[in-house]
């Protein structure tokens, strides 16, 4: 198409506000020019664009070779008065009279969505005018298209006049969207965006000659989307090998845990700390099992059972020696035997009020929620007393028999 400046007219009147168009009439427009802009500064570096708006004539963006601008800009037109369409056009026309590059092709691009109130003489004035200037014009009319259709066709008619011979490329274009589709998809399939050879790129590829979902600044610059990649891939190294320094150190933490009871950080180590002694029968090396392959009602089994060696242990030593190391007297021992099950349900009792303690053996054990597990030790510890309990009764029945 060669290169191009380019006037475009937005409708910013309050019939925008209106939602036959999803999401509304104006949202649908700043899509469809998005579109156009992108299509154009993509198609040739040097074509340059601006930005004007009809319902207060106000030139938003001159022209510029910047996308980025009129994407800005068209986030902050607002719906407000009516729609002026003629002295937009001229304004528009005066715009690229004052264009920097006076061997640019000139073309306006309007977008009508509201009533047209200009007189169809003076729009037929005007159009004459920018045939003489050679000033090409298309009009994208949308929800009131049956309402503008005779003064649009009309304006458009005049603009191409009666040259048989006019290429299609050269020809002034008026393009009728109806609620339903999106605009910006109706507009691809339009000789608005005409390719060069002559056929727009919708019917060309199916819309996918023209990768609309770049990022404009990556696409137009090459070593700036080189740039990107590579600092993605410099991003995404750096948190795979964090990932695997986490994985590597909450490993070895889990080995030291389930070390054994000489490991610093392992649990039979805070056992060991704490102030009650611990049974070597049950903290041998060789009986404890691997903690990380062991289930959570497991875990909470061996701390149950941890929990109970000490009490026994401290009950074997009171009946297998006296205060001076000699054989306890036969009163002392039938005293120890007789108060044995009160003593050790004692013990059994602190040792479950003892907090602190069960706090360090279960916050060590892999995947353990202390506070659940100590209410589950709890209800575990409550069912073992009554089963003792019940032994016991059990036990004073055969007995008596």
């Amino acid at each position: 198409m060669g290169i191009e400046s380019i006037v475009v007219c937005v409708d910013n009147s309050e019939w925008m506000r209106n939602g036959d168009f999803i999401p509304t009439r104006l949202h649908a427009q700043q899509d469809a020019v998005n579109v156009v802009a992108r299509f154009k500064t993509k198609e040739n570096v040097e074509t340059s664009i601006g930005l004007l708006t009809f319902s207060d004539s106000d030139v938003r963006v001159p022209l510029t070779t910047d996308y980025n601008k009129i994407a800005k800009s068209l986030q902050q037109v607002e719906p407000k008065g009516n729609l002026k369409f003629i002295t937009g056009i001229r304004i528009a026309h005066l715009v690229l009279k004052h264009r920097l590059n006076r061997n640019h092709k000139t073309r306006i691009i309007a977008f009508v969505a509201s009533p047209v109130l200009d007189d169809r003489k003076e729009m037929e004035r005007l159009a004459k005018r920018l045939k003489k200037e050679k000033i090409r014009v298309d009009i994208v009319s949308f929800g009131e298209d049956e309402v503008n259709v005779d003064k649009l066709t009309h304006f458009i008619d005049t603009l191409n006049g009666s040259s048989a011979d006019q290429k299609e490329s050269q020809k002034c274009h008026l393009v009728q969207a109806r609620p339903g589709p999106m605009l910006s998809d109706i507009l691809i399939q339009s000789p608005i965006m005409m390719g060069e050879d002559g056929v727009p790129i919708g019917m060309a590829t199916g819309g996918a000659g023209f990768d609309f979902s770049m990022d404009p600044m990556a696409a137009d610059d090459p070593e700036l989307a080189m740039a990107l990649r590579v600092s993605l891939e410099e991003q995404r190294q750096r948190q795979d090998s964090e990932t695997l320094r986490v994985q590597r150190e909450s490993l070895e933490q889990m080995q030291t845990d389930s070390g054994g009871g000489v490991g610093e950080g392992g649990v039979l180590a805070q056992a060991g700390r704490s102030d009650l002694p611990v049974n070597e029968g049950v903290t041998g090396l060789g009986t404890i099992p691997d903690i990380s392959e062991m289930t959570e009602e497991e875990q909470l089994a061996m701390a149950l059972q941890m929990s109970m060696a000490a009490p026994e242990e401290t009950e074997m030593e009171t009946e297998s020696s006296g205060p001076s190391g000699s054989a306890p007297k036969s009163g002392t021992e039938d005293a120890s035997k007789s108060e044995g099950p009160q003593s050790e349900d004692a013990d059994m009792q602190d040792l479950m009020q003892n907090k602190e303690f069960l706090q360090s053996v279960l916050s060590s054990l892999p995947g353990v929620n202390p506070e659940e597990a100590m209410q589950n030790l709890q209800e575990m510890s409550e069912v073992a007393a009554e089963q003792a309990e019940e032994a016991k009764k059990e036990k004073d029945k055969d007995k008596s028999s």
